[in-house]
């Protein structure tokens, strides 16, 4: 994949809500060759409660593309679907 040569430069976090910590696993499976294709780690946080608690938080953060939100099913499967992760914000 071809990305812009000064992102990203640090580590990213996926937020992941959730009411226990069993939901998260097909995201830290995907998230390794991520971090393999974009040579930074990916740092997964989980938020406990509702998705809206993380959508919440992402949207507070400040809009450089290193706080991702997985939504579940649409993180996972656009990358098992299309083989990359639209980065969107």
């Amino acid at each position: 994949m071809v990305y812009h040569k000064t992102y990203p430069n640090r580590p990213i976090t996926i937020v992941y809500s959730i009411w226990s910590r069993n939901g998260d696993t097909l995201t830290r499976i995907i998230a390794k060759p991520v971090e393999k294709d974009l040579g930074q780690p990916i740092i997964i946080e989980n938020k406990p409660g509702p998705q809206a608690i993380g959508m919440n938080y992402v949207l507070k953060s400040k809009p450089d593309g290193y706080n991702w939100e997985d939504a579940s099913a649409a993180f996972s499967s656009s990358l098992l679907t299309y083989g990359r992760c639209p980065i969107i914000y």
